[in-house]
């Protein structure tokens, strides 16, 4: 009689989900957006500033070489939407010396880069669906390098024919954090409506302040435009502004005060010596 033998066969297991970015929930994604696209600012810009006529932080501050990580841009149309935005959210950019926020550079060097930072326009309109290839699973084509890439300088002070214009005025209103070097021996080169506009409101402005010579020329006059600034979250004066600390203290409260608050206000000075040294400059 022949043996029959029983075998039992134990049926496979289902396959693993494939973990990808896109698969992690959207909190995650763009935490991981931040660490890759935010550019961490130097060690000491919490500080009050020394009084250098140069507030750029050189790279020796850093304990490594800062980096933005632009390629997760390309990765795909998806990923393009949720994280370019955090790109001009979360870092601080230069306003210019003149155009103020038409402008910006992203702060705080070009010395911690060989090139100019390139970053993506947003990708051209898709072409139709077609009966072969549904919609969302089309491959994502990053812009041309010819006519779909800005060039970003990361400083105000490189040329303009190496670094045309930075940032398309579109991704300008994103932006939320500011500084703004300011001479206190020349007269101010904006108007105080034009301070007013496009300061008013913004997440964080940081003025940095400093003049060629502690005597002469035009000083806290400069500043004049910003008294009318209102609305701003976060607001620091830092550099050279000795013996005017009582005024340093009032602009930065009455430019963090609400729109329409405190409108008309001129400061008078904390003490006679304070006083007598804005007489001296008005």
């Amino acid at each position: 009689m022949p043996l029959l033998l029983s075998i039992t066969t134990t049926p496979p297991p289902p396959p693993k989900p494939k973990i990808s970015l896109l698969s992690l929930p959207l909190e995650l994604r763009l935490e991981i957006y931040t660490h890759l696209l935010h550019l961490p600012l130097p060690p000491h810009s919490g500080e009050e500033s020394p009084p250098y006529r140069s507030t750029t932080p050189p790279l020796s501050t850093f304990a490594e070489k800062p980096k933005i990580w632009t390629a997760i841009l390309y990765v795909s149309r998806q990923i393009y939407i949720e994280s370019h935005p955090l790109l001009y959210k979360s870092n601080t950019f230069s306003a210019h010396p003149t155009l103020l926020t038409s402008s910006p550079t992203l702060y705080p060097s070009s010395k911690a880069y060989k090139t100019p930072l390139a970053i993506p326009l947003p990708p051209l309109p898709p072409p139709p669906p077609t009966t072969t290839t549904p919609q969302q699973d089309r491959p994502f084509t990053p812009p041309s390098q010819s006519q779909n890439i800005i060039t970003i300088p990361l400083s105000p002070f490189i040329s303009a024919p190496t670094n045309p214009p930075s940032i398309s005025p579109a991704y300008i209103p994103l932006i939320r954090k500011w500084r703004l070097r300011i001479k206190l021996d020349s007269p101010a080169p904006w108007s105080e409506d034009l301070v007013r506009e496009v300061f008013t409101g913004v997440g964080e402005l940081t003025l940095d302040v400093w003049q060629s010579s502690f005597w002469g020329g035009v000083g806290v006059r400069t500043l004049k435009g910003f008294e009318g600034v209102r609305g701003v979250g976060r607001v620091r004066v830092r550099g050279m502004l000795g013996g005017f600390e009582g005024y340093r203290g009032w602009l930065e409260g009455i430019m963090g005060e609400g729109v329409g608050v405190r409108e008309g206000e001129v400061y008078e000075g904390r003490d006679e010596e304070e006083r007598r040294r804005l007489r001296g400059w008005s």
